[in-house]
């Protein structure tokens, strides 16, 4: 089972802004409990989650994951996006919504001359009556330059995206040094590094990394960052992470 991070008496604390978004990344390599995740999800009363690590019909992994998730009927909504297929299905990145999907959309990032090709996807939902843009991605693990070049490509996108409010969760792999997601702070802000606290939400040692919280939400300066926390989980090789945001500009 999961293991929280904070005392006992927080483990059942509700959200303390308007919504609750998380980012986690299930490896579907360690064929992921479903059951078990989405009890996780529900424990810590989350949103809306950006997944990483999917399989859709694959020999590892012969379901649908997302549906999978989507059936338990707490988080009725969900979009998927294929990265690349793989063992005779599909892999790639995902989103878990308790709320409605409006829009859905996604494309390739540049992974030119890499072993795996990545990803983004946005969905559009309401959320007490505003709009709200929320993306997910997976970056490469093969190098900070390719990382840089997928990185600027979704910064380039997001920006070009009128909504008013906007999301992005995902695993970055920025794990040579935390300055690899600074180019991020020139719009949004960052609750993984926010007010200089960060959090290693990798949870397995390996000796090319640097630094291991590799995992990061990144929202529009409109939203404003109530609290952010992990939890430590034997369900991955990655903790979850979460962060309460509130509408600051109403």
């Amino acid at each position: 089972m999961f293991e929280c991070t904070c005392s006992d008496s927080q483990r059942e604390k509700k959200r303390v802004g308007d919504i609750r978004i998380a980012s986690f990344n299930i490896a579907s390599q360690m064929h992921p409990n479903i059951i078990q995740i989405h009890e996780q999800l529900k424990h810590y009363h989350i949103d809306v989650v950006g997944m990483q690590e999917l399989d859709r019909f694959t020999r590892r992994n012969p379901v649908d994951m997302l549906a999978a998730f989507a059936s338990q009927g707490d988080y009725p909504y969900d979009s998927f996006q294929k990265t690349i297929d793989f063992e005779g299905g599909e892999y790639g990145i995902g989103v878990l919504s308790a709320y409605e999907i409006k829009e859905e959309t996604g494309g390739k990032l540049n992974s030119e001359g890499l072993s795996e090709a990545r990803a983004w996807q946005r969905i559009i939902v309401d959320i007490h009556g505003k709009s709200v843009a929320i993306y997910n991605t997976h970056l490469t693990h093969e190098g900070k330059a390719a990382r840089r070049k997928q990185l600027n490509e979704i910064l380039t996108i997001m920006n070009q995206d009128s909504s008013a409010y906007k999301i992005l969760t995902g695993d970055f792999n920025t794990d040579q040094e935390y300055s690899e997601i600074y180019p991020m702070l020139e719009t949004y802000v960052t609750a993984n590094g926010y007010q200089d606290k960060w959090l290693d939400t990798y949870n397995l040692k390996n000796e090319e990394m640097k630094v291991y919280a590799i995992d990061n939400i990144i929202v529009s300066r409109n939203l404003e960052i109530c609290h952010v926390d992990m939890v430590e989980n034997t369900l991955s090789d990655h903790n979850m992470l979460y962060v309460d945001l509130k509408f600051s500009d109403v």
